[in-house]
């Protein structure tokens, strides 16, 4: 008589998977094994959470000199690129000194001020006093560093009449051809 045509018909697959990773899989006593390590990992992770402590203002964090530099320009609302470089320091490093007083129980404001754009060759006030000083859209672009048509869009952008203020009215009479 055969037995192997009673069993399931992945009978055999489904034995040597078994044995692959790991001795008993369908017993008890491997599933109780498995449950108590499991156990002890969870457990142990919570031990290790309860020694790990986060030192607050009043656990004697104590703050170095950079420390509380951050700590004066953040809360003057500089964002950490302008702290990094007034600081001298790298803006990773302005991160992690801010992250740190934020756990040890400091709090601070935002940042004021809109982002830097940290990849400006040329700031606005340079641009325009370059085009006060009456050179040429390609003089200015050479000068800056940067593109023609970059310069030209700024420099317009920079110098667009603001919506507040009452139109000029030299500008604005249209002229009109007679035919008489």
């Amino acid at each position: 008589m055969k037995f192997g045509s009673l069993a399931p018909h992945d009978a055999h697959q489904k034995a040597a998977r078994a044995r692959r990773g790991h001795g008993l899989p369908y017993r008890p006593e491997r599933r109780l094994v498995t449950t108590e390590a499991a156990r002890a990992r969870v457990a142990a992770g919570f031990r290790r959470a309860e020694q790990r402590h986060a030192p607050g203002p009043k656990d004697g964090l104590v703050l170095s000199k950079e420390d509380r530099q951050v700590l004066s320009l953040r809360n003057r609302g500089l964002w950490p690129s302008e702290m990094a470089s007034l600081l001298g320091i790298r803006v990773q490093s302005v991160n992690y000194r801010l992250e740190r007083l934020r756990k040890g129980g400091f709090t601070f404001p935002s940042p004021t001020a809109p982002r830097p754009i940290t990849h400006l060759k040329v700031t606005d006030d340079e641009l325009l006093s370059l085009a006060r000083s009456g050179l040429s859209i390609p003089e200015i672009a050479a000068k800056a560093g940067i593109g023609m048509a970059n310069a030209h869009r700024r420099i317009k952008r920079l110098t667009k009449p603001v919506l507040n203020r009452p139109p000029n009215r030299q500008h604005r009479r249209k002229v009109t051809l007679s035919t008489r």
